[in-house]
């Protein structure tokens, strides 16, 4: 059985509570994720900051994943779009700062 745990505008998180299995839809966008790659993905998602000296809502952001051939491009907005619907706080829609790089494997 599948229960969505988190949902908003964009997309929702469902847990699969047989298979043990988060599924994350955002946008066009469909993760299956296990325990630890669901945290792992949800601590790179909260260590990108938002710095409001500067505006720039045509930047698109890299989001890297285990795969070294994938890599999530969003906007600003949808970053704080993607923070919000893993409970995440965001503070501005503008321009975004990675302090740190991402790999799962």
């Amino acid at each position: 059985m599948t229960k969505v745990i988190r949902s908003n505008k964009k997309g929702n998180i469902s847990y699969n509570i047989a298979k043990e299995l988060y599924y994350v839809q955002f946008g066009n966008v469909y993760l299956t994720l296990d325990f630890y790659q669901y945290k792992d993905f949800e601590e790179v998602i909260e260590k990108i900051e938002v710095d409001s000296r500067i505006s720039n809502n045509e930047r698109r952001i890299k989001i890297p994943f285990e795969s070294d051939n994938i890599t999530l491009l969003l906007t600003p907005e949808d970053v704080i779009d993607l923070k919000a619907l893993f409970g995440l706080l965001a503070q501005s829609t503008n321009e975004i700062i990675i302090k740190a790089r991402y790999s799962m494997n």
